[in-house]
């Protein structure tokens, strides 16, 4: 999106229409894209994801047009449905009924790549790390979510190899995995 100078000197955005217009005999007709944003909305409303933002994320300046929470929100829905690039997110999202992106009109307006992008900024300057502790931790009990069988699979290595063989053969393999009382394991190796 290119930036045009004003009168005055002042650069400003090409605003962008929102929605598709349809006009005929005097009637307007006002459409948005919907795609699957209701079924994705309901999980990140299950998920709390939106609390959890604000609530992890450093205090927004006054002067802020769209939330960071709700700009990063608008860019996970982007990576979900359509995976359009930074750069092209507030063109996306002018298509897209603002309601479902959690947006004024106006915010969609002022959504751009430079938005998103500071967002994402104000994002890695909080405690990412409790963020996202507290959202698994929500997900796992929102969802029922069990974690008996949840493993991390470190790459493959000559040491996890060694790790593989004694798990196959039934030696200890140095303290991975947890045995259930009955000798069995509960966590997998790839072999």
């Amino acid at each position: 999106m290119g930036k045009r100078k004003a009168a005055g000197g002042k650069r400003t955005r090409r605003q962008l229409p929102a929605g598709q217009t349809a006009r005929a005999s005097g009637q307007t007709l006002k459409s948005w894209s919907v795609g699957a944003l209701p079924i994705v909305n309901k999980i990140l409303q299950r998920l709390k994801l939106e609390e959890f933002l604000r609530d992890g994320l450093p205090a927004e300046d006054r002067r802020t047009k769209v939330p960071t929470a709700s700009a990063l929100l608008v860019l996970l829905r982007n990576l979900l449905l359509s995976r359009e690039p930074l750069y092209g997110i507030g063109e996306w999202a002018a298509g897209h009924a603002p309601d479902l992106l959690g947006l004024t009109p106006e915010q969609v307006a002022a959504l751009n790549d430079d938005r998103v992008g500071r967002s994402l900024d104000r994002l890695f300057d909080c405690d990412t790390a409790s963020l996202a502790l507290a959202v698994v931790g929500h997900a796992v009990g929102q969802f029922g979510v069990s974690l008996d069988d949840c493993t991390t699979t470190p790459p493959r290595s000559p040491f996890t190899a060694t790790i593989a063989a004694r798990w196959r053969s039934g030696a200890s393999a140095a303290g991975c995995g947890r045995r259930s009382p009955g000798g069995t394991t509960r966590t997998t190796v790839p072999t």
